[in-house]
């Protein structure tokens, strides 16, 4: 599923659908998400994984909307390869929109997707 198709499918905004909606508006953006790819490395528009940017990851799982406020969601578990795990959002692992959110790549940038 592309986001086009999400944004036909989908057309109230987040705030106005019901929780089912909701639910399966997520599962659609973790759908496109993954068949999009993730990011070789880290990076984040936010101060508290800042010391991470560039550090290489494995995604281990989606978040579950039983597990984290809906709202926030979608997000993936990560592993550091120094053992660490944390939650990640999309604009941290995903190359567009990691890019949408600032990051600018470069010709020689080992984040491309994996």
């Amino acid at each position: 599923m592309t986001f086009e198709e999400i944004n036909a499918k989908y057309a109230k905004d987040r705030g106005e659908m019901t929780r089912g909606e909701l639910e399966d508006f997520i599962t659609d953006c973790y759908t496109a998400y993954e068949e999009e790819g993730f990011a070789k490395v880290f990076w984040s528009p936010y101060d508290q994984y800042k010391n991470r940017i560039g550090q290489h990851f494995d995604v281990i799982r989606r978040i579950e909307t039983s597990e984290n406020d809906i709202e926030v969601l979608p997000m993936w578990e990560i592993k550091f390869e120094d053992g660490l795990t944390t939650l990640a959002y999309p604009e941290e692992i995903v190359m567009t929109e990691m890019v949408a959110n600032g990051y600018v790549p470069t010709n020689n940038d080992e984040t491309m997707v994996s």
